[in-house]
């Protein structure tokens, strides 16, 4: 359960696989791990598969993680997300990450981590 993560040092994806219950304070969790580990997010950006992950992350909580984490933290710079939801809940809280960060991050939605994997590519 929880949030598990490997740094691809090759490709500079980070690849997320969720599963179980993931709340806001997960997300803001495994974000700091992930940074303390980099030191500076300096790859190509991140495939978050949601696997079997129930996300319990309201409106107000995403927002504020996006504006005072993400946001912050990459500092401008070109970061691609790839997420992988895998029913319709799934979609809609990838839909509702993608509406909050619009322009200041490349996203897509896919529905496997192949084709996830060859967006980063292309």
């Amino acid at each position: 359960m929880g949030i598990s993560y490997l740094l691809n040092d090759v490709t500079g994806i980070i690849i997320s696989n969720w599963s179980g219950e993931i709340s806001v304070d997960d997300m803001t969790q495994h974000w700091h791990t992930v940074l303390e580990q980099m030191k500076t997010p300096t790859g190509k950006g991140s495939l978050i598969d949601f696997g079997d992950a129930k996300p319990r992350i309201n409106f107000t909580d995403l927002t504020h993680f996006v504006s005072t984490i993400v946001i912050p933290t990459l500092q401008g710079k070109k970061w691609k997300t790839a997420i992988v939801a895998h029913d319709p809940f799934q979609y809609s809280s990838a839909r509702q990450f993608e509406t909050l960060v619009d322009k200041r991050l490349e996203i897509k939605i896919f529905t496997n981590q192949v084709d996830a994997l060859n967006w980063f590519a292309s």
